[in-house]
């Protein structure tokens, strides 16, 4: 059976923003069930955008056979304003403003493994370096 391809989709009014999570062929994941279903009604909402990355990540990896490797690409983030800020309140802010992508037309990854990349916040550290 061919991996899912799947994505996270919006839902609600905009002040009431959820998410949930649709397939390539329109099914909605149902969190409760553990199932998928074509009833969008049944679809599992999530308020916050990490618990359904969570839940996406968990799809993807659990669909694809073979071992998990994990490998750390150091990523640096400067910032300049008139007061210093915390580690903390840089990390609450990257997690809403930066989404990662991968470019589709580069195929899925070398060999044909699925590659995922995430941003792990609650690491992020004041450096140093200049």
């Amino acid at each position: 059976m061919a991996p899912r391809y799947v994505t996270v989709v919006t839902c609600g009014p905009e002040h009431a923003r959820r998410y949930c999570i649709m397939d390539d062929n329109h099914n909605y994941w149902n969190e409760k069930d553990q199932t998928w279903t074509r009833i969008s009604k049944e679809a599992g909402l999530f308020a916050d955008a990490g618990d359904v990355a969570s839940t996406l990540r968990y799809l993807m990896v659990t669909q694809v056979p073979g071992v998990l490797q994990r490998f750390i690409v150091p990523v640096v983030v400067e910032v300049k304003g008139m007061e210093p800020i915390t580690p903390e309140a840089l990390a609450e802010w990257l997690d809403t403003a930066v989404e990662i992508s991968l470019r589709d037309p580069n195929g899925t990854g070398p060999g044909g493994a699925m590659v995922m990349m995430r941003m792990d916040y609650p690491q992020l550290e004041e450096s140093a370096d200049e």
